[in-house]
């Protein structure tokens, strides 16, 4: 069950039936008494500008992280707690719009003992009311949703001129985003609006932005099929 409101200071799980869907409960108590890493709905109106202090004082750490990275698209979890095991210095949000993801995401960090993770139930399209300016060092979108099951669904992507020019006035100097999708018409498209919104494209021999592939879990499958996908790598700033 998706976040469809785009408002993302609104808690749906306020007005759904629990019984419907044993996620939407398993959040709010979560939400009311912090017992997993997660914000939702008026939990995350002070966050903004103020995401690396928070993540440290829920873990119980006195010194933020060096970083914030936020993933957006999260799913169950998997990428985001294996970029948390491998940069402990550097604080990672994963963002989904559905409950069980977002609680499970949770689930996942906190069984593995995750000191530098969080994750936000949210619609990442208005991410500059998430984010304070410069606040990000990175945004990772791998396989959002490419909505083609029906022509005017295309309106629904994520990854267009607008939130483009929104993610980049949230990425600090030299902040980065890292785009993969299975769908070769969004990604065409995508890249045309990192590029309109002054993204420089960083070219396909340059070394990962982070060190390693991450391979998330729908890579794996596509490629388990020997399906195409497809990838790109940006900087806020002029490469030198």
């Amino acid at each position: 069950m998706p976040q469809k409101r785009l408002d993302p200071f609104v808690n749906a799980a306020t007005t759904l039936d629990a019984t419907v869907n044993p996620y939407v409960g398993m959040l709010r108590e979560a939400t009311a008494s912090g017992a997993l890493p997660l914000a939702c709905g008026p939990t995350l109106a002070g966050l903004k500008g103020q995401w690396r202090q928070h993540i440290a004082a829920y873990h119980g750490l006195q010194t933020p992280a060096k970083r914030l990275i936020v993933e957006i698209g999260c799913y169950k979890g998997q990428t985001l707690l294996d970029l948390t095991k491998a940069f402990p210095d550097t604080a990672f949000i994963g963002i989904d719009i559905t409950f069980k993801r977002v609680v499970t995401t949770a689930q996942r960090l906190t069984a593995h003992g995750v000191k530098n993770g969080f994750c936000a139930m949210a619609n990442a399209t208005l991410i500059d009311q998430l984010f304070a300016p410069d606040e990000l060092d990175g945004c990772l979108i791998f396989f959002p949703d490419p909505w083609i099951r029906k022509a005017k669904q295309a309106k629904h992507r994520l990854v267009g001129p607008q939130f483009c020019e929104r993610l980049y006035s949230r990425l600090a100097a030299a902040g980065f985003c890292w785009l993969k999708t299975d769908h070769l018409p969004y990604f065409e498209r995508a890249n045309e609006a990192l590029a309109q919104a002054s993204f420089s494209r960083l070219p396909a021999s340059a070394p990962e932005l982070l060190g390693s592939d991450f391979s998330s879990v729908f890579e794996q499958r596509f490629h388990s099929q020997q399906l195409p996908t497809f990838g790109s790598k940006w900087l806020k700033s002029e490469i030198n």
